[in-house]
């Protein structure tokens, strides 16, 4: 009895060793649900901030995700622009979207962090943008997808990233916004969704920054890249 005991502690061990890679691997990438946001309170200090965005940690914590980055290659002209516009997307708004992404593109050119956006029209943008006037399907969190990331801005817009295979590299990133985004917060909506596209893909839920950071999870107002939404990407992609 006991050698057959033995032998199933053996077996025990043997399968997790088998399985443990394959846990590990789903835990830094999509296949494990992801962290959309972490909590914490007050000021957090430039490197707390930056962990949290950058790969959920929470402040003096562990990451929960992986740090995603573009290739250095393709960091001196990440292509962004407009790949499908719903036709009952309303005039208004999509004039009012274009804006949008003309100060998100401007506002990370500005930084001075080790990334270039060029907008093109037409073609196979590294970051394609969407405009839908439907709504995303909340549903979509809980499914599998081709994106290995995305993070939703409540059921009006969402940022998905995909990794190159194996690795914490962005292959692609697209931008899904809504009709339901109100005219008024569409600036800052998209300066988010940029944001994230580049591989800042958590929120904060933190009331010090409900009125400072893009990265608030209850929204904000904010269209400039400034304070520490600024030193996160600087962080990020830092000039050598």
């Amino acid at each position: 009895m006991e050698e057959y005991a033995s032998f199933l502690r053996k077996l025990a061990y043997i399968a997790w060793l088998a399985i443990f890679p394959i846990v590990l691997w789903m835990s830094f990438t999509g296949q494990a649900e992801a962290v959309e946001f972490v909590k914490s309170k007050g000021k957090l200090s430039d490197r707390d901030f930056y962990r949290l965005v950058a790969c959920a940690a929470v402040p003096g914590g562990k990451c929960q995700k992986p740090f995603m980055k573009w290739d250095a290659r393709d960091r001196s002209r990440l292509t962004i622009g407009f790949t499908e516009i719903d036709p009952n997307f309303s005039e208004r708004k999509k004039e009012h979207a274009w804006k949008a992404l003309q100060n998100a593109v401007g506002q990370v050119n500005r930084v001075g962090a080790d990334i270039e956006l060029v907008w093109i029209s037409g073609g196979r943008p590294d970051i394609s943008v969407k405009l839908t006037a439907g709504s995303i399907d909340d549903a979509g969190r809980n499914q599998r997808t081709v994106a290995d990331y995305a993070l939703f801005k409540g059921a009006g817009a969402v940022a998905e990233v995909r990794l190159a295979r194996g690795s914490s590299v962005i292959a692609s990133a697209s931008i899904t916004i809504t009709a339901r985004i109100k005219d008024k917060y569409l600036k800052s909506v998209m300066l988010e969704e940029v944001v994230q596209s580049l591989g800042l893909m958590t929120d904060i839920h933190n009331p010090y920054y409900h009125k400072r950071s893009i990265f608030s999870e209850v929204g904000s107002d904010i269209i400039q890249l400034r304070g520490q939404d600024a030193k996160a990407l600087l962080s990020h992609y830092p000039r050598q």
